[in-house]
């Protein structure tokens, strides 16, 4: 896991600083499986009641495959009728543990920027 995050820590730093965020990795003291990863917002980051932050709970099995559903919808047109109907499909993708690390971080920066505009 530690290799892992080590070589991946270029490439976080960058996107950490382009979005503006702070990226922490913390050990989960009861728990060996799993550690926290905390982003916030850099410029609220020291302030103790920081509401810019999230957090996601990521497991450090390196091996595991994670799948990521989002759902779609596709519209249909009936020619015999003249309608349309919408029907929801659905992608999948794989994730490695880099990469499920990279998706928990960017949807925390998204969370983060969009209640920042609120």
């Amino acid at each position: 896991t530690y290799n892992q995050l080590n070589s991946a820590r270029k490439i976080l730093a960058n996107y950490a600083k382009n979005e503006k965020v702070n990226i922490s990795f913390v050990d989960c003291k009861n728990d060996k499986n799993n550690f926290v990863v905390m982003v916030s917002n850099l410029k609220k980051s020291m302030n103790p009641t920081n509401t810019d932050s999230a957090s996601a709970l990521i497991s450090k099995d390196v091996n595991k495959t994670y799948t990521h559903s989002v759902p779609s919808y596709l519209l249909v047109d009936i020619p015999s009728d003249g309608t349309e109907i919408i029907r929801q499909t659905s992608h999948e993708h794989e994730d490695n543990f880099l990469r499920n690390i990279y998706r928990n971080i960017s949807d925390m920066v998204a969370k983060i920027h969009s209640s920042k505009n609120k």
